[in-house]
């Protein structure tokens, strides 16, 4: 399948444009038959939540979205210029403190097999990736895990 990637003003009506053109690519014919409908939902969640992350807590004005999906696995990255140390440490699930503002980030980490987040002075960007061998258990099975 050939890679999703492309940038939007950071609105929230630039998300909402997003989100239905990554919703066509997702269900287009070059779809892979292993990624089934509850993953292009759980795609479209954390695509949501980081990139509405981007335009409510940044002064980022666009946000950029990759998506890459091959037999094993969909890597998703949202990507700003706002400075990664104003993220909240994501990567491992007892990482997010029980009194962080909003509920966010703790869907992407329940959706999410690994998370990471990246950056420098120029921007962050934060990777998702869900394995789809453990599409047989939702996400809030494997969050508890």
């Amino acid at each position: 399948m050939p890679i999703y990637r492309r940038g939007f003003p950071a609105t929230h009506r630039s998300l909402s444009d997003a989100r239905a053109e990554i919703n066509d690519w997702v269900g287009s014919s070059s779809r892979p038959e292993r990624m089934p409908d509850s993953i292009a939902a759980d795609v479209d969640v954390v695509i949501t939540e980081l990139a509405a992350n981007v335009i409510d807590h940044t002064s980022s004005p666009w946000f950029g979205l990759m998506i890459d999906v091959d037999s094993d696995r969909v890597r998703i990255e949202v990507s700003n210029v706002g400075l990664a140390e104003l993220v909240p440490a994501v990567e491992q699930w007892s990482e997010l403190a029980v009194d962080d503002r909003g509920r966010g980030l703790r869907i992407v980490r329940a959706i999410c097999d690994r998370i990471t987040v990246g950056g420098a002075d120029m921007g962050t960007t934060v990777t998702c990736e869900i394995d789809l061998a453990n599409t047989d258990s939702s996400a809030v099975l494997r969050a508890t895990e």
